[in-house]
């Protein structure tokens, strides 16, 4: 089957449709919560986002089922070598997509801690990798805006998730 590369304008409209029905789970979780136990509520009220997301993704794409964002605009899923993406694959962006930067943090702020305990390294080796810790950390964002440039000039990756993961969109 012949897919074609869908433009610019197809993914930020089905990213923003993903994003309104992910906006409009959030605010069910937040009231479905509410009724069950406001001490609970407030202890995991900040998890709701992120559950949301997690369970969108997860009933559509590890199932291999386009998300209605996809769906309103004809978009499929696709590995590099244009075929559907195996449950594996999708888990593996799904981690990526949901969870991938937290991890990032988690990793180098492990990273950091390593360093500094490791007695084999000397002095400057340690001052050296400590900064270039600091660095990774403090340009994430701009490594974020690198990327939206890249999407924008390239259109084939709109989250980082889907480069890592190899998966792209065609139509």
């Amino acid at each position: 089957m012949q897919f074609f590369e869908p433009g610019v304008a197809d993914l930020l409209r089905c990213t923003q449709r993903d994003q309104a029905v992910i906006s409009d789970l959030e605010g069910q979780l937040h009231s479905f919560l509410k009724h069950l136990n406001a001490r609970t509520y407030h202890r995991i009220r900040r998890s709701v986002p992120l559950l949301a997301r997690f369970w969108y993704f997860y009933m559509t794409s590890v199932y291999n089922l386009q998300t209605l964002g996809e769906e309103y605009t004809g978009t499929l899923r696709l590995t590099r070598d244009r075929k559907v993406p195996t449950k594996l694959h999708q888990l593996v962006w799904l981690i990526l997509h949901i969870g991938g930067e937290p991890l990032a943090l988690r990793a180098l702020g492990h990273a950091e801690s390593i360093v500094k305990k490791s007695p084999s390294l000397t002095q400057p080796a340690k001052d050296v990798l400590l900064k270039c810790v600091e660095c990774f950390k403090g340009q994430a964002p701009l490594l974020k805006r690198i990327h939206h440039f890249l999407f924008y000039i390239n259109g084939k990756y709109y989250h980082i998730a889907n480069r890592f993961a190899g998966i792209k969109y065609g139509v």
